[in-house]
């Protein structure tokens, strides 16, 4: 969905794990974006930093976080639920 945004900074083999692009702050950047850790860390940063600047997008864009969090819960707990089954080989209700 996002490939475009990680294409020049991550090399994205066919098989295996994705490794940062090119050196200096192109790599940097790379690493940042194959690092969940580092993501996250980065994006709570930002948040807070986005918070002292400017109280009310921060608002809104803590609140999306919050409601595409609950969005995977969800959908992780559907699929836990279904996947006995499906292991079983019966039939899943969509």
């Amino acid at each position: 969905m996002l490939e475009w945004v990680r294409e020049p900074f991550v090399k994205t083999p066919a098989e295996g794990e994705r490794r940062p692009r090119g050196a200096g702050a192109r790599y940097v950047v790379g690493e940042l974006l194959t690092c969940t850790r580092c993501l996250g860390s980065w994006s709570a940063l930002t948040l807070i930093g986005l918070r002292a600047v400017a109280p009310r997008k921060a608002q809104v864009a803590a609140t999306l976080l919050a409601l595409s969090y609950l969005n995977n819960l969800l959908q992780a707990r559907l699929a836990c639920e279904r996947a006995p089954a499906a292991a079983d080989g019966a039939a899943v209700p969509a």
